[in-house]
């Protein structure tokens, strides 16, 4: 469902799916992968109350109700991408900023997000 809604080629990344024709992947060999569902808010966060309520706030009060139940596992939460991307992003060493409706990978930058507030996150969050 998410392959037909973004294509063959992971809208975080560029990565190609090895399912796509071969003139395609062709255009980047180096780039072919077989894409992989990844959540854009963490699984784990659906049993943190005080984790959705403090998104909550940045992201308006509907996400409150979108990171529960089947709602956390929907296409609006989850995009595709090759697993080093997903690996990144799962460890905090890459963010995504959506910027004039193109999504952009950002650095996350140890300095500025490490500290006392990363030491005190739970697994997943």
């Amino acid at each position: 469902q998410i392959m037909r809604r973004d294509g063959l080629i992971s809208p975080l990344g560029g990565a190609i799916d090895s399912s796509a024709p071969e003139y395609l992947q062709h255009t980047n060999i180096e780039r072919v992968a077989d894409l992989e569902a990844a959540h854009i808010v963490p699984f784990m966060l659906s049993k943190y109350s005080t984790m959705r309520n403090l998104l909550s706030m940045f992201a308006g009060s509907n996400l409150q109700s979108r990171l529960v139940g089947r709602s956390i596992n929907g296409p609006s939460n989850i995009f595709c991408t090759d697993p080093i991307t997903h690996t990144l992003f799962d460890k905090f060493i890459i963010g995504v900023e959506y910027v004039n409706q193109q999504y952009k990978l950002r650095k996350v930058v140890t300095r500025k997000a490490g500290g006392p507030f990363i030491a005190r996150a739970q697994d997943g969050e």
